[in-house]
């Protein structure tokens, strides 16, 4: 699969320039995650391949998205209720073996903020709202 160039985020002095859309920057590693074929991929934004390191996220990656869905987002870990950077590097840096035990201690999580494409069908070009609406 061909994975477009993911885009970074920018900062910007009045929120009317944003044109009233706005995120939370949540402290993760960007990740275009996808469904194709009954397999599940994860990539940061270097295009590192990361899916065998959180396999509780491929797992939901294949049960919540259509086959042929791609999908951009943050991944993150939680200590505490809060973002754990720290414990996401210690995740990426272990053998996919330890990383499925650690993934039953402490699951990570992709938080989805936009939608590629769905079901085969590109949809980035549709308005950005449009694409929110298709996430829901």
């Amino acid at each position: 699969m061909v994975l477009p160039q993911v885009m970074l985020a920018r900062p910007e002095r009045e929120l009317a320039a944003l044109d009233g859309v706005a995120e939370i920057k949540l402290d993760g590693y960007r990740c275009l995650a996808w469904h194709e074929r009954g397999r599940a991929g994860m990539a940061t934004r270097r295009g590192t391949r990361i899916e065998g390191r959180f396999p509780e996220v491929a797992t939901t990656l294949l049960a919540e998205l259509p086959a042929g869905s791609l999908v951009d987002g943050e991944l993150v870990m939680l200590t505490g209720g809060r973002c754990d950077l720290g414990a996401l590097s210690r995740r990426l840096a272990q053998g996919e073996a330890r990383a499925r035990a650690a993934a039953r201690r402490q699951p990570a999580l992709l938080v989805v903020f936009d939608l590629l494409r769905l079901a085969g069908r590109e949809v980035v070009r549709l308005p950005f709202a449009e694409r929110r609406t298709l996430l829901a």
